[in-house]
């Protein structure tokens, strides 16, 4: 009697060690290479280290997509104005939005690097803004902004006239949060290319590739496309 007690002592003790285990390790793989909330084919809300907050005085208008038929840009004619800006590094995901501002002086918003711009329709594509970006509008003036962002959602089509986005915040993905950050002083924003519109394009499809590489692989980016961020230029050569 004592062995068959002991034995069931024992037998219940590893069911309980493998499903300590097995709960540890499904813990340790959410938020990781291929298994992010909301990005990729994963299901879930996005996970949000800081929300994304308009500055005292600042308005915003509804954030309409924009029709993206091609990866590539071509024959772009970049207006920068202080009335019109496009920035960011993408193709897939394309919004415009206006920000006004309602106080006599001028003021700076700041969309940070890792900022997820959520498509309000199921079917929709999901964007990330890769690299800081500021905007300064004008006190008593409105300023229009056209955003090009990163793919979330690889499979869906792209930006439609009939999608909608919110300005989510950061992603609190530790594998985003890395690559964001090599890429923070790195000469990748849109409005920089303006005589070079092609190698625009290839900059942003190898940083589109890292960023599937993240949503819908498991693998994670190797070492070739780390390899690749580094030999970027840098902002200020």
């Amino acid at each position: 009697m004592r062995i068959t007690n002991r034995i069931s002592i024992l037998f219940c003790a590893v069911i309980a060690l493998s499903m300590i285990t097995f709960s540890s390790c499904e813990k340790e793989t959410v938020g990781e290479a291929g298994n992010i909330p909301g990005m990729g084919e994963t299901s879930g809300a996005f996970e949000i280290s800081k929300a994304f907050v308009l500055p005292e005085g600042i308005t915003v208008s509804p954030i309409t997509g924009l029709s993206s038929v091609s990866t590539n840009i071509d024959d772009l004619t970049l207006k920068s104005t202080n009335h019109r800006r496009e920035r960011g590094c993408g193709s897939e995901v394309q919004c415009e939005m206006t920000f006004g501002n309602t106080k006599p002086e001028p003021c700076d918003i700041e969309i940070e690097g890792g900022t997820i711009f959520e498509c309000l329709e199921a079917d929709g594509q999901s964007g990330m803004c890769m690299q800081t970006i500021r905007i300064h509008v004008l006190g008593n003036s409105q300023v229009q902004v056209k955003f090009y962002l990163q793919c979330l959602n690889k499979g869906r089509p792209s930006s439609r006239l009939v999608d909608t986005y919110k300005i989510k915040g950061v992603t609190a993905s530790k594998s985003f949060t890395d690559l964001v950050s090599a890429l923070k002083p790195k000469r990748i924003d849109i409005s920089q290319f303006s005589d070079n519109m092609s190698d625009y394009n290839v900059i942003q499809g190898k940083i589109q590739r890292c960023v599937w590489s993240l949503t819908n692989s498991i693998y994670g980016v190797n070492q070739e496309d780390w390899d690749y961020i580094a030999s970027l230029q840098d902002m200020e050569d």
